[in-house]
């Protein structure tokens, strides 16, 4: 084989060629269009053991970096959707996928304790056999992001919130921040 996704593969792993043709989209980058817009679907594309590395992993915070296993990861996903009453919507700029990543950038919206927040991220994704096995999320601004969840979370009752990306500095296309 010459140049195809085969030549460039790890060892042992196997190429599923999951392109459905020349002009559609690669299978991975379907399925997390499909996911940001209901992210409270994780556990229907997750591994029984995927991998968050959570936005405030490099903050010296004391909270786990990463959380581990399906139950955890759509419990986190519960938490910022009940942080966010609901209101987290993405605006999906770019996503580039294949095999065995995917990264995907974009702006996040939500109203956070009755106030309009929005953040640009960019996820990293690893899949294994079609299901998602690990993510890296990934805040422009984390520290701002963990204190703004925290501050919600901390005025509403229901999940406890493992504190991931939701806030940001101006961005250049859409304007500045809501503190």
């Amino acid at each position: 084989m010459t140049g195809g996704a085969a030549d460039s593969a790890p060892a042992g792993s196997v190429v599923t060629g999951a392109t459905a043709g020349p002009s559609a989209p690669h299978l991975h980058e379907a399925l997390l269009r499909t996911l940001y817009t209901d992210l409270l679907r994780i556990g229907d594309h997750a591994a029984d053991d995927v991998v968050y590395h959570l936005a405030h992993r490099d903050l010296g915070l004391d909270l786990p970096a990463r959380i581990q296993g399906r139950a955890a990861v759509t419990e986190c996903e519960r938490a910022l959707h009940h942080a966010t009453g609901g209101t987290l919507t993405a605006a999906i700029d770019a996503i580039a996928a294949n095999d065995f990543f995917a990264a995907v950038t974009g702006i996040f919206s939500a109203t956070i304790g009755g106030g309009a927040v929005t953040f640009p991220f960019c996820g990293l994704w690893r899949f294994r056999d079609g299901l998602i096995v690990e993510h890296w999320q990934n805040a422009y601004e984390p520290a701002a992001l963990h204190a703004r969840l925290s501050s919600a979370s901390s005025r509403i009752s229901g999940p406890a919130l493992v504190p991931a990306p939701v806030d940001g500095p101006s961005h250049p296309r859409r304007g500045a921040v809501a503190p």
